[in-house]
């Protein structure tokens, strides 16, 4: 069972996304991560290349965008790296984290807007999961993180070939859509920081390998804690997780009988999860506020603050379990 799915069980709905004023948003991440601090831009407008558009260079910003409906648009998926970043190369499987926009090439109406619709930035798996649209399912491989890159797309490949469009779009519609990539995830990826305990004593001791592959928890004879515990295994640098952040982690989830819940090193991607929406087991919630970004930290679950407290769940463990979390802060984002 996934994360996802164990916390689905136990709340009852899907991780929502959370209300945000914010016309824009900063990436929280370790001193050696992939997302880098937007630097000015050199010009107010730079024209894309393809005729009859052109977007500004800036970033984390919303894109401000000019389209000559006259000028007929481009006949096959065009991609255009309007301004390129510092960060690493997304490569097949990665996990992407973006803020966009899109709108059509017939109208200035914006149908996706993660910067005043107040939505969390999108997560996907670069070029591995189909996307609405299927012009969009590789576009972003081998770009760096720190990008904006504009992509149009025809109907061909687009909303005339879509299951679903937005209100006000035609299958006859070109798609214009730009992203602000402001985060990249590899499936290994792991914390970055000291180790400075593998728990053990009257909770369970931690151990591993090296830190991009799954740790091993080993459950002690004890009885389990009443209380919730939080242990930090590895200091991360970063900023502190907040309420209303989005998180990137990968995890390992156990009872404190040995049964294993779920593990992301077994997908192998890391997972988004929206802290302080109430998308979360009270415990784990509450234990990874204030776990600083590029940490690994044990989190052990009694029932009151897990299954027991959430209803009637049906995640395959009985509601008196207490559960073992063994998380990776990978990276964090304001919403």
């Amino acid at each position: 069972m996934t994360l996802v799915a164990l916390l689905a069980a136990c709340t009852g709905h899907a991780a929502p996304n959370r209300p945000s004023p914010a016309s824009s948003r900063t990436a929280s991440m370790p001193p050696t991560a992939t997302v880098p601090a937007a630097p000015a831009s050199e010009s107010p407008l730079l024209v894309s290349g393809i005729p009859g558009i052109s977007v500004d260079a800036g970033f984390e910003t919303e894109p401000q965008i000019h389209v000559d409906s006259a000028t007929p648009p481009p006949t096959r998926t065009e991609v255009v790296v309007v301004r390129r970043g510092p960060g690493v190369l997304l490569q097949q499987g990665d996990l992407a984290v973006v803020d966009d926009v899109g709108r059509t090439w017939r109208s200035s109406a914006m149908y996706e807007n993660t910067y005043y619709l107040g939505q969390a930035p999108h997560v996907f798996p670069v070029g591995t999961t189909p996307l609405a649209l299927p012009g969009l399912v590789h576009a972003l491989e081998g770009i760096p993180v720190g990008s904006r890159v504009l992509v149009v797309v025809p109907p061909s490949q687009g909303f005339g070939v879509s299951a679903s469009r937005p209100q006000g779009v035609s299958a006859a519609d070109t798609a214009v859509v730009v992203f602000d990539i402001i985060g990249g995830y590899r499936g290994d990826a792991g914390p970055q920081g000291s180790v400075v305990s593998h728990g053990g004593g009257q909770l369970p001791s931690v151990s591993w390998s090296d830190v991009h592959s799954a740790p091993h928890v080993h459950i002690p004879e004890a009885a389990p804690p009443q209380q919730r515990r939080v242990v930090t295994l590895v200091k991360g640098n970063g900023p502190a997780l907040q309420q209303g952040n989005l998180a990137i982690v990968q995890y390992l989830a156990e009872t404190w009988s040995g049964q294993l819940v779920g593990s992301s090193w077994d997908r192998p991607l890391p997972v988004p999860l929206p802290i302080g929406t109430g998308a979360l087991l009270p415990g784990l919630d509450q234990g990874l506020v204030g776990v600083t970004v590029g940490s690994r930290v044990l989190i052990v679950v009694p029932p009151a603050e897990g299954l027991s407290a959430s209803g009637a769940p049906s995640a395959g463990v009985p509601r008196s379990e207490t559960l073992v979390f063994v998380v990776d802060v990978l990276g964090a984002y304001n919403t």
